[in-house]
């Protein structure tokens, strides 16, 4: 009988557990057979090395996230000015950590042009 016809589920606790462990097994492998695989890419086709570089890149770099579509319609003029300011402000700061870190002198950003 399966889990769908008794409402039964498994315990989440156990599937991650399980998970976890075949992640740890995966990973020792690769840790294990990197310099076999190294070697067998170095006589790949520049094509191959490519997609082989492609097929590996998700397990070494974190897996970004879309950022949220923002739109900017459903907001008051207000929050658009809010928001804008915001932005202005924390640009303003970052432009004078550089300034000062390469020893430029500041601008005074209170002045209207």
């Amino acid at each position: 009988m399966s889990t769908e016809q008794t409402g039964a589920e498994k315990p989440k606790l156990t599937i991650n557990k399980a998970k976890q462990a075949l992640r740890e097994k995966i990973s020792q492998f690769l840790v294990d057979k990197f310099d076999e695989v190294a070697e067998v890419y170095e006589v790949l086709e520049p094509k191959e090395k490519v997609k082989f570089y492609c097929a590996l890149l998700p397990f070494g770099m974190a897996k970004v996230k879309p950022e949220p579509e923002v739109n900017l319609d459903r907001l008051s003029e207000d929050e658009v000015i809010e928001i804008f300011e915001k932005l202005k402000e924390v640009a303003n700061k970052q432009i004078e950590a550089v300034l000062i870190d390469k020893g430029l002198p500041l601008v005074n950003r209170d002045e209207e042009y």
